[in-house]
């Protein structure tokens, strides 16, 4: 509990949550680069739902620095969280499942992997610290995972996928991770009910 602790005091500290957001809007201006050429040959108004993983940095940097102006958003805040959870989750899944597929990883495949383990690091320990407080603001990050899978999985915006037929995968994959990101917030919506009462939720 007191590493807990510990991890909860840190990652609160106006100076760590800066470097966050930072690495967060660093993340995303690489994560855009990697998704150029793919960006590249699809019309401009589907590039929204496109680089799905950048946009999560993009999400997290975002809640983090309006919370450090004083002006957290409860919505941005669930959007960002669930965000990094799933598409963590999914990124680990899809890169894991193609190098036990026999797709060399290299050293580009190992800092993206551990990158996205970071992507879901900071989406579960800022959902533990600045949780959802009423049910109406998890519809956010709700409505937005259907939809950006809806364009992925049904008009082929989703990434590029590093094994040949590994579509069904992907697939199966963010129908899952939507489950687990929304399970978890729901979960720690209960828990922080629980704990704080109805008071917290009106916050």
């Amino acid at each position: 509990m007191g590493f807990v602790k510990g991890v909860g005091r840190a990652f609160s500290d106006r100076r760590v949550m800066a470097a966050v957001a930072g690495i967060n809007l660093a993340s995303f201006a690489l994560g855009i680069a990697w998704y150029w050429e793919q960006l590249a040959r699809t019309r401009v108004l589907l590039w929204p739902v496109v680089p799905d993983c950048p946009l999560a940095a993009l999400f997290v940097a975002a809640a983090l620095l309006w919370r450090l102006r004083g002006r957290p958003s409860a919505a941005l805040d669930a959007l960002a969280w669930a965000s990094a959870i799933k598409y963590g989750i999914w990124t680990i899944a899809v890169l894991g499942h193609a190098r036990i597929s026999g797709v060399p990883g290299g050293a580009l495949g190992t800092l993206l992997l551990w990158s996205h383990v970071g992507l879901l690091g900071q989406g579960i320990i800022y959902a533990l610290l600045y949780p959802p407080r009423r049910w109406a603001i998890l519809a956010v990050p709700a409505a937005w995972f259907l939809v950006n899978d809806v364009f992925d999985y049904a008009l082929g915006t989703h990434p590029n996928l590093p094994l040949s037929g590994q579509f069904g995968f992907a697939l199966a994959t963010a129908v899952l991770t939507t489950l687990v990101a929304m399970g978890a917030m729901i979960w720690i919506y209960r828990r922080t009910s629980a704990r704080f009462g109805p008071r917290a939720q009106r916050r």
